[in-house]
């Protein structure tokens, strides 16, 4: 990154940065702390060809309570704005909240509340962004929901969703003008497929 902004309360911390990457344009990190939950988002937006993509990550830690395993993915092929996909995907959350909340399922119901705090940390972090952000042309948003309160399974789940990126990225970023990897491309692919590999093995073994 060549910039950044960092905005923190007491409750909160949002951090922006503008990176120069051929690829990666902007990526935004958002914590936000309630009651009984904190809620960690993340979020890169990047370009692919003609397509600005947002991927966002949101994981919710439950405090002094034990975790419940579910998750779920989001995908948003409708393009618009920055700040009106964010909406939709906030919606959409709401929506799936709603929904669990009054499944008569004990576990869902608790899931649905969880729903309902990445919702609102969602909105926090979709306020706390500047109108230049806001106003980019987003293709596609994909974003994945979690509940996991052990530090070395987030980490192992962070790892697992960067090392597919960078197989993403490796191909979309270095491929030859014949449709082949380049050597140092074939590389970096090489082992982004064997780091995926290894945190496939890590999650399966922390969470």
């Amino acid at each position: 990154s060549y910039k950044y902004d960092y905005i923190a309360t007491n409750s909160t911390n949002y951090l922006l940065q503008y990176c120069n990457n051929s690829n990666v344009k902007y990526t935004i990190a958002y914590t936000d702390t309630f009651k009984h939950y904190k809620v960690e988002i993340g979020d890169i937006i990047y370009r692919n060809g003609n397509e600005n993509i947002s991927y966002v990550y949101a994981n919710i830690v439950p405090i002094n309570s034990s975790k419940i395993l579910l998750g779920n993915e989001f995908t948003l092929d409708n393009k618009g704005t920055y700040g009106n996909v964010m909406e939709k995907l906030i919606n959409s959350i709401k929506l799936i909240s709603f929904n669990y909340m009054y499944s008569g399922n004990r576990t869902l119901d608790r899931f649905g509340i969880e729903y309902s705090y990445i919702a609102s940390a969602m909105n926090g972090m979709l306020k706390s962004t500047n109108n230049g952000i806001k106003n980019i042309g987003i293709d596609k948003t994909v974003g994945i929901a979690i509940d996991y309160n052990e530090a070395s399974c987030i980490f192992t789940i962070a790892y697992t969703v960067l090392a597919a990126l960078t197989i993403v990225l490796s191909i979309l970023a270095a491929v030859g003008s014949y449709g082949t990897l380049t050597p140092l491309a074939g590389w970096a692919f090489f082992f982004a497929v064997n780091a995926f590999g290894l945190s496939i093995g890590g999650v399966a073994a922390t969470c």
